[in-house]
C-alpha cells in the first residue's frame, strides 16, 4: 500500500479577476489554469502546488501558511478590483492508498495519488466553489437593498421609491449579474480532462460534493427574480416622473391663461 498524505488545499478569491498577462513564473506545471511549484516545494510531490485562476482565485495546495501567504503577496499587484474581505475555503486532501477517488466521510477528498492532474481537477472545484461563495453573497446583498422597495410599493404605491435610490439597487443587480456571466462558467470542464478523461468520475465527485451546478443555477434563478424586479422598479419610477411631467405641463399651461387673460383685461381697462 502507497504511503498516504495530507495536505491542505486552500482557495482565496482575490479580487474580480487577475491579470496574468506575461506571468511566466518557473516551475510551470500548466498553461491553463496557470499552476507551478513555488520555489523550494518538494519537486515530487506531495505538495506544494499554486494554481491561478483568472476569475480572481488562487488554490494553494500543499503549502505551510507563510510559504502560502507569501505566494498571495507574490500575485497581490496582478489583482484587479481586490475583495475585502477575500472569501476563502479549505479542503483537506488525503493522497495515496485508495482504489478511487472518493469523498471521505466527514468531509476531505480521498485520491490514489497526488498527481498534478488530479490536484489541478481539485484545485478547479474548489476555486469554481469560492466564487460562487461570493456571488452568492453579493445576490443576497442585493436582495436586501430590493426588500425595502418591494415593502414600499405595496404600502404606499412607491410613495419613497427615488430615482437615486433605484439607480444605486440597480447598479448593484448589473454588477451582480456581469460578476456571474462573465467571470465563471461553472459548466465547463477544467482542460485537463482533455488529456486524462479518467478523471472524469474526480470532477463529478466534486462537482455533486460542492454542489457547483445546482448553485450556479439558483443564482441564475435569482438573477432572474432581481432582473424581473429592477424592470417593475424602474417602471413605476418612469410612470411617477411621467405623472410629475403631466402636471407641470398643466400649470404652465394654466400660467400661460392666466397671464393671457392678464394682458387682456389690462388691455381692455
Amino acid at each position: 500500500m502507497d504511503a498516504r498524505h495530507t495536505l491542505i488545499a486552500n482557495a482565496t478569491l482575490l479580487g474580480e479577476r487577475l491579470d496574468l498577462r506575461g506571468h511566466y513564473p518557473p516551475d510551470m506545471v500548466s498553461q491553463t489554469p496557470l499552476a507551478y511549484r513555488p520555489e523550494g516545494a518538494p519537486g515530487g510531490l506531495p505538495g506544494g502546488l499554486v494554481v491561478l485562476f483568472r476569475f480572481g482565485a488562487i488554490v494553494c495546495i500543499g503549502l505551510e501558511p507563510v510559504a502560502e501567504a507569501a505566494q498571495v503577496e507574490a500575485i497581490h499587484a496582478r489583482v484587479v478590483d481586490p475583495f475585502m474581505p477575500a472569501e476563502r475555503e479549505t479542503l483537506t486532501i488525503v493522497a495515496g492508498g485508495f482504489e478511487r477517488d472518493h469523498i471521505m466521510p466527514g468531509g476531505g477528498v480521498g485520491l490514489p495519488d497526488a498527481s498534478t492532474e488530479r490536484l489541478l481537477v481539485v484545485a478547479d472545484a474548489l476555486a469554481k466553489s469560492v466564487a460562487l461563495a461570493q456571488d452568492e453573497r453579493q445576490i443576497t446583498t442585493v436582495f436586501d437593498r430590493i426588500e425595502p422597495f418591494a415593502r414600499d410599493l405595496s404600502a404606499s404605491g412607491g410613495g419613497n421609491l427615488t430615482f437615486k435610490a433605484l439607480l444605486a439597487m440597480l447598479g448593484d443587480a448589473l454588477a451582480a449579474q456581469a460578476r456571474m456571466v462573465g467571470r465563471v462558467e461553472v459548466g465547463e470542464k477544467p482542460d485537463v480532462l482533455w488529456d486524462r478523461p479518467d478523471l472524469q468520475r474526480l470532477h463529478t465527485t466534486l462537482d455533486d460534493e460542492y454542489e457547483l451546478r445546482d448553485r450556479a443555477r439558483a443564482l441564475t434563478q435569482k438573477l432572474k427574480v432581481i432582473e424581473e424586479c429592477a424592470t417593475a422598479f424602474v417602471a413605476v419610477a418612469d410612470a411617477r416622473r411621467a405623472h410629475r411631467l403631466e402636471w407641470a405641463i398643466i400649470i404652465l399651461i394654466m400660467i400661460e391663461i392666466g397671464l393671457t387673460l392678464m394682458d387682456f383685461a389690462g388691455w381692455v381697462g
